[in-house]
């Protein structure tokens, strides 16, 4: 721990947002075609190029590392004592 802050790890993720309600049938469509567009080969080695590390994962793995990251950093602003202005 330095300067009273948690040890922790910051990475960045880009990812596909739905409405709340949508339904799974839909989900799943939007997830394959997202799924399609990044693995297209000048899609992928665009990507790779600029250094971003393509992981395509399915819903369910998307809402658990966001669900995962939520309480990492509401730890880190809890401790730290941040408070919205």
């Amino acid at each position: 721990m330095e300067g009273g802050i948690p040890d922790y790890e910051i990475g960045s993720w880009f990812g596909a947002f739905l409405p709340a309600g949508t339904p799974p049938a839909q989900e799943q469509t939007l997830h394959k075609a997202f799924h399609r567009a990044l693995a297209a080969p000048g899609m992928k080695e665009s990507f790779l190029r600029q250094g971003f590390n393509i992981v395509g994962s399915s819903p369910e793995e998307f809402r658990a590392s966001i669900d995962v990251d939520t309480r990492k950093f509401s730890r880190i602003v809890k401790s730290a004592g941040i408070r919205a202005e």
